[in-house]
């Protein structure tokens, strides 16, 4: 009988973390479900008793380092089939007004809580011949207003995979990465928090006040329910680039990935009036 795939996953105690890390216990994998609280940790196993939830917060060097072993000793001598860098923030706003401390949130968790995870657990990987998957977004194709941050992370993060996956082209392991776009009622979430927290700025509704309002309001009136991603559409992916033979070097799902390369091929120029035209009608 063979052994089920061991995969560690970050970022399970919400959003698309939480439902892929169900889903592949559900379809017989050993899941890893790295949580940042006990409280989550028991809402998973309270939902399935297949997972094993590990405390970790990708940003603390001490919670990897026990997260590392905690697997590596549950994992009695056999190695990871699969990492899958799924822990990400947002922080939206007028960078001229982005609080430092955000900015550096950002990254440290979207980026280098990634390399950190990463470069601790490629022995395991290595050992087992398994498989990274970095879960980026559209935002790392294409830079909107107000979520420069987000996107600089994103696209950072586009640079890394490419970069990882270059350098461990000679050995057993391999290196995918997720295109994702909104999930579910995701994106009318952001937009309307969006909102609420840049106008709850005095300066901020000063200098940008009229164009946030009609930057949202476009986009919450042309949310087209076909371009907003289905989880399951996400899980049947991620099944293809565990199991594969020869998986994707990137998985780009759903209509908005399509729209966002096609205009990220257009001049600058054309690409910066465009998206002034669509927000501010």
């Amino acid at each position: 009988m063979q052994a089920k795939k061991n995969i560690f996953i970050t970022g399970t105690s919400s959003g698309i973390g939480h439902y892929l890390s169900l889903k592949l216990a559900q379809n017989g994998y050993n899941v890893y479900a790295g949580v940042r609280t006990q409280k989550d940790a028991q809402v998973l196993l309270d939902h399935s008793k297949q997972i094993n939830p590990v405390i970790v917060d990708v940003t603390q060097a001490q919670q990897i380092e026990q997260a590392y072993q905690q697997i590596k000793a549950h994992l009695n001598g056999r190695g990871l089939d699969a990492l899958i860098n799924n822990a990400a923030i947002s922080r939206l706003g007028p960078l001229e007004f982005l609080n430092f401390d955000d900015l550096r949130s950002i990254f440290e968790v979207n980026l280098f809580g990634v390399m950190a995870v990463t470069q601790k657990f490629l022995p395991l990987l290595r050992s087992e011949g398994g498989r990274i998957i970095n879960m980026g977004s559209m935002a790392g194709i294409l830079t909107m207003p107000f979520a420069s941050a987000y996107s600089a992370s994103k696209h950072a993060l586009e640079a890394i995979s490419d970069g990882l996956r270059r350098e461990l082209k000679f050995s057993n392991v391999k290196v995918i990465h997720f295109q994702i776009s909104a999930i579910g009622d995701k994106w009318e979430r952001i937009n309307k928090n969006l909102l609420t927290s840049a106008t709850s700025n005095e300066a901020v509704r000063e200098y940008y006040d009229d164009y946030l309002q009609r930057y949202v309001k476009n986009i919450l009136k042309n949310n087209d329910p076909s371009a907003i991603q289905s989880p399951e559409v996400v899980f049947q992916k991620l099944k293809h680039a565990l199991t594969s033979d020869n998986p994707k070097i990137r998985y780009s799902m759903g209509r908005k990935h399509l729209e966002a390369k096609l205009f990220s091929l257009l001049p600058y120029r054309w690409q910066d009036w465009l998206i002034f035209k669509m927000h501010n009608k």
